[in-house]
Formats: structure tokens, C-alpha cells, sequence
């Protein structure tokens, strides 16, 4: 089964979820706005080390190429920068 993220089925999800919740408002999160949050996500899918760890995982259970779901995160976050 594939599952096709797009940028609804996230914005669908974190409504849900809060990101506000779960993330903005968490106390031990240091990342206090969305800016913030973009900036560490960028900085940590610009690891190889990390980006090489996600391509070699056997569990890609959303069938897309890493660097197609993490460019499509970012931009969706980035969209949600106010």
C-alpha cells in the first residue's frame, strides 16, 4: 500500500494533531514559532548522516523518495510560517 503525502493530507493531520500542542507550546521544545521550527527541520534534513539513516531504513512506508518527502515538508511548514 502507497500512501501519497501531499500538502491537504499534512495540513488535514496537523490540524488534528496541533502543531501548536505538540510542538510551539511543548516545554521542552526550544522552538517557540514556525520560523524556528523550519529553520531546525531544514538544519537537520541538511544531515547526511541523518538524510543517509531515513534512506537506508527498509520502513518507507509512504513509497516516495526521501529527498521528495522532506523537500515537500519543508515547503509545507514554510507555508505555515506567519
Amino acid at each position: 500500500m502507497t500512501i501519497t503525502v501531499t500538502a491537504s493530507l499534512i495540513h488535514s493531520y496537523l490540524e488534528n494533531a496541533t502543531l501548536d500542542t505538540f510542538v510551539i507550546s511543548d516545554p521542552g521544545m526550544k522552538e517557540n514559532d514556525m520560523d524556528a521550527v523550519v529553520r531546525r527541520i531544514t538544519r537537520t534534513f541538511s544531515s547526511k548522516r541523518y538524510i543517509d539513516r531515513l534512506t537506508g531504513s527498509k520502513k518507507n512506508w509512504i513509497g516516495e523518495e526521501i529527498p521528495t518527502v522532506t523537500t515537500r515538508l519543508i515547503d509545507f511548514l514554510k507555508s505555515l510560517e506567519s
